[in-house]
C-alpha cells in the first residue's frame, strides 16, 4: 500500500516538478545573499569582459614607479626624492599633459628634505593642474561609522589644483568591481580628475554616490612606463603626452612610500596570472566616469524577481522530462541565459548574475529531474533497498591487515617522516572547560586534524592528550613520503590554525614539528595486544622541534632533513640552527610557510630575516638588530623568530657568546 502511495505521489505530473521549481526559486534567491552566491555573482561580472573584444584608451596614461625606478633612481621606498615628483611634473607640463593625477599620499609625517619639498610644490603650483591622493580611513566606535581624511602636506595641497581618496572597494578575493565614490567631504581621485576634466557624470554631485561597477576594457588598456622611463626620455618614438591625463601610482608601493602595495584582480588574473595595481584602478575609473560607459545593474528586486522565476519555471519543465530530453532542454536554456547576458553586457553594459541560473539552477534542476526519474524508476522496479552503511579506514589500516606479519611482535629500523603536534595553551583551555564539553570539543579537533593526515597517506600513531603523533613511509612504502608529511603540516595549519569549537569558541592553534629520519617501526605490543608504533631520537628530535613553535612564535617547524626534499614544492625560511635537550649535534631548523606558488608574496621579508640571520650568527648583531627590526616591519609588526633574536642580542650584550660560538642556539642552557 505505501509503495503504491508514493508511485502515485511521483507519478503526479505537477507535484515533483512544484517542489524542485519552489526549491530552486528559494535557492536561487537565497544564493544572492550568501558567500557562495557571491562567487557566482562575482564571475558573472568577470566573465562579461573575456567574451568581448579588448578595447584601448590613448588619452590616459599610467605611469609607476616600479622596482627598476628605485633602482635606477638609487632611491629607496622609504625616503624617495621629492625632487624627482617634481622633474616629473615640470616634464609631463612641457609636454602638454591634461592633468597628473597622483596616487600617492604625501603625509605630515613622513620626513623629507626641505629643498626637495619646496621644488615639488612650485612644480605643482607652476603646473596647475596636478590631483594629489588623500587618505580615507573609518573607525567604527560606539556604533557610529567615524570618517576620517588624512590630506596631504598643507604645502602640497595647496600647490595642487585639488585632492581626491585614493581608496578603493577592493573585495575579499582581491578584485575591484564597483567604483569607489570617496568620502563624504573629499570625493574619490578619479572623481576629481573627472571633474577637472569636464566630464559631464561631475556636473551632478548628487550622482557621485551612485552605485557604478567598472567597465574592464582590456587586460592593458592604457600606455604604461616607469617614472625613470619619462625622466630619461626613454619612450617609444613619437610619443607624447599632449591632451593625456596621467596617472602616476607607486607601482608595486602604494601610498607614501614604504608601504606595502594591496594589488588587485582583474578579470584576467585567473588566465593570464597578472594582477593589477591600484593606480590602473583609478585609470580606469576615470576612463569610465569620462567616457559615461560604467557598467550598471539592475534593482536587487528585480534580479530577485528573474532568478526565483526561472527557478520555479526550470522545476516545472525540466522534471517532467526523461533524462535525455532534460540534460538537451537544461543545456538549451543555459546557452540561452549565457547568451542574452553576455549580449547585454556586450552592447548596454548591463551585467547580470547570470551564473545563479546557468551555473547553480540549470545543473540543480537537471540532478533534480535524474532523482525523479531514478525514485520513479525505483518504486516502479519495487526495488526495496536499505540504507548503505559505508566503513571509512585509513588507507594505512588496510595495509596492515593485509600483512599478517605485521601483526606479530617485533619491529624493524626504517627511515620515515614524523609529524608531532599539540595545540597551544591547551591547559589554559582545559582548565576553563567541563571534562564533557572538553571531551566535544577534543573529538571534534581529531576528527579535523586526523583527515588531515589521512589526506596525505599518513599513518596515525598514536593520540596523547592533546598531541598527535604521526609517520610516513611506513607500513607502506612511499618515496615522497617528506613531501607527504610536510603537506600534512601544512593542511593542518590551514584547517585548525583558526580552528573553533562551535559551541564554546575558542580557537585551538596547533603548532608542528617535522623530521626525517631512522626509527624502530613495527608492534611494539604483545601477540595480544597489536600496538604499531614507532619509537627512536627521531621522534623524539621532532617533538622537541614541535616545542620549539612556542619560543618562536611559529606554527610549523622542519629539520633540514626534511626540508631539502619538499623544498622546491613549498615555500620556507631557515630559523637557525639549535642544540636541543637530550642531542649532542646541532640541528638546521626550517618554518614552513605555504606552498612555492606563494613564496612571492614572503619573499621580501625572508630575505630580510635570511640577511639578519647571517649578520647574527656572525657576531654583527648592530647590523642583525635592524635586519630583525626591518623584517617585523615588514611583516607588519609581528614576527616570532626575529622577536626570538632581538631578545638573544639583547642577552648577548651583556654576556658575549664564547669564541668557540658559531651562530648556533643552545636550548639545553638553564
Amino acid at each position: 500500500m505505501r509503495g503504491e502511495i508514493l508511485k502515485q505521489k511521483l507519478h503526479h505530473p505537477w507535484l515533483g516538478g512544484s517542489v524542485g521549481g519552489t526549491l530552486l526559486a528559494l535557492g536561487g534567491v537565497g544564493l544572492m545573499f550568501l558567500t557562495f552566491g557571491k562567487g557566482l555573482e562575482d564571475w558573472s561580472y568577470d566573465l562579461s569582459f573575456l567574451t568581448r573584444g579588448e578595447q584601448q584608451v590613448d588619452n590616459v596614461v599610467v605611469i609607476d614607479l616600479g622596482r627598476d625606478s628605485y633602482d635606477q633612481l638609487n632611491q629607496s621606498p622609504e625616503s624617495f626624492d621629492r625632487a624627482l615628483h617634481a622633474q616629473l611634473v615640470q616634464r609631463l607640463k612641457a609636454d602638454g599633459a591634461k592633468l597628473i593625477v597622483f596616487d600617492i599620499e604625501f603625509p605630515r609625517e613622513r620626513p623629507h628634505p626641505p629643498r626637495s619639498d619646496q621644488e615639488f610644490a612650485a612644480a605643482l603650483r607652476t603646473a596647475g593642474n596636478v590631483v594629489l591622493g588623500a587618505n580615507l580611513h573609518h573607525d567604527n566606535r560606539l556604533g557610529s561609522l567615524n570618517e576620517q581624511i588624512k590630506m596631504p602636506l598643507d604645502l602640497f595641497r595647496d600647490a595642487a589644483a585639488t585632492c581626491g581618496v585614493t581608496s578603493v572597494l577592493r573585495e575579499p578575493d582581491y578584485a575591484v568591481r564597483q567604483i569607489h565614490p570617496g568620502g563624504s567631504q573629499v570625493p574619490g581621485l578619479a572623481w576629481r580628475a573627472a571633474e577637472l576634466a569636464g566630464a559631464e557624470v561631475t556636473r551632478r554631485p548628487e550622482a557621485r554616490f551612485e552605485p557604478r561597477w567598472l567597465n574592464y576594457y582590456a587586460p592593458h588598456p592604457f600606455p604604461r612606463f616607469t617614472q625613470v622611463q619619462v625622466l630619461s626620455n626613454n619612450l617609444p618614438s613619437g610619443f607624447s603626452f599632449r591632451d593625456k591625463v596621467v596617472f602616476v601610482g607607486s607601482g608595486t608601493m602604494t601610498g607614501y612610500s614604504g608601504d606595502e602595495k594591496e594589488e588587485v584582480r582583474t578579470p584576467w588574473t585567473w588566465h593570464t596570472g597578472e594582477w593589477g595595481l591600484g593606480v590602473q584602478v583609478h585609470a580606469l575609473t576615470f576612463a569610465n566616469l569620462q567616457r559615461g560607459d560604467w557598467f550598471r545593474r539592475w534593482p536587487l528586486a528585480v534580479e530577485a524577481l528573474i532568478v526565483g522565476g526561472t527557478g520555479l519555471l526550470l522545476g516545472l519543465g525540466v522534471s517532467r522530462l526523461k533524462p535525455a530530453s532534460a540534460t538537451a532542454l537544461a543545456l538549451g536554456i543555459a546557452v540561452i541565459v549565457t547568451a542574452i547576458s553576455l549580449l547585454l553586457a556586450a552592447r548596454f553594459n548591463t551585467w547580470f548574475p547570470w551564473l545563479l541560473v546557468a551555473g547553480f539552477q540549470v545543473p540543480v534542476a537537471l540532478g533534480w529531474s535524474y532523482f525523479l526519474h531514478s525514485m520513479r524508476a525505483y518504486v516502479e522496479a519495487k526495488v526495496l533497498q536499505s540504507s548503505l552503511e559505508l566503513y571509512l579506514s585509513p588507507p594505512q589500516v588496510k595495509q596492515i591487515l593485509k600483512q599478517p606479519a605485521l601483526l606479530k611482535p617485533g619491529a624493524e629500523q626504517k627511515t620515515v617522516s614524523i609529524l608531532f603536534s599539540d595545540i597551544a595553551g591547551f591547559s589554559k583551555i582545559s582548565e576553563r572547560m567541563d571534562p564533557d564539553d572538553l571531551v566535544k570539543l577534543l573529538n571534534q579537533y581529531y576528527e579535523t586534524a586526523i583527515s588531515c593526515v589521512h589526506q596525505t597517506d599518513g599513518t596515525v600513531m598514536n593520540l596523547i592528550g592533546d598531541a598527535i603523533f604521526a609517520i610516513w613511509n611506513a607500513p607502506q612504502e612511499q618515496p615522497d613520503h617528506q613531501e607527504r608529511a610536510c603537506c600534512a603540516a601544512l593542511l593542518l595549519n590551514q584547517a585548525l590554525v583558526k580552528f573553533e569549537s562551535a559551541s564554546l569558541n575558542l580557537p585551538l592553534h596547533t603548532r608542528v614539528g617535522l623530521h626525517t629520519g631512522v626509527v624502530c617501526v613495527g608492534n611494539i605490543g604483545s601477540s595480544k595486544r597489536f600496538e604499531y608504533t614507532a619509537i627512536g631520537e627521531s621522534v623524539n628530535l621532532a617533538s622537541r622541534l614541535e616545542g620549539l613553535n612556542k619560543q618562536l612564535g611559529t606554527n610549523i617547524l622542519a629539520t633540514r632533513d626534511i626540508q631539502k626534499a619538499a623544498g622546491g614544492h613549498l615555500a620556507s625560511r631557515l630559523v637557525g640552527h639549535f642544540k636541543f635537550k637530550g642531542f649532542d649535534q646541532v640541528v638546521e631548523v626550517h618554518e614552513l610557510l605555504g606552498e612555492a606558488k606563494e613564496s612571492a608574496a614572503s619573499q621580501p621579508w625572508r630575505e630580510s630575516f635570511a640577511a639578519a640571520l647571517n649578520r647574527f650568527q656572525r657576531r654583527a648583531f648592530d647590523e642583525a638588530r635592524e635586519g630583525f627590526e626591518k623584517t617585523r616591519m615588514l611583516r607588519g609588526g609581528a614576527d616570532g623568530p626575529s622577536e626570538f633574536y632581538l631578545g638573544r642580542i639583547t642577552a648577548f650584550q651583556s654576556a658575549p657568546p664564547n669564541a668557540e660560538w658559531f651562530g648556533e642556539v643552545d636550548l639545553r642552557e638553564k
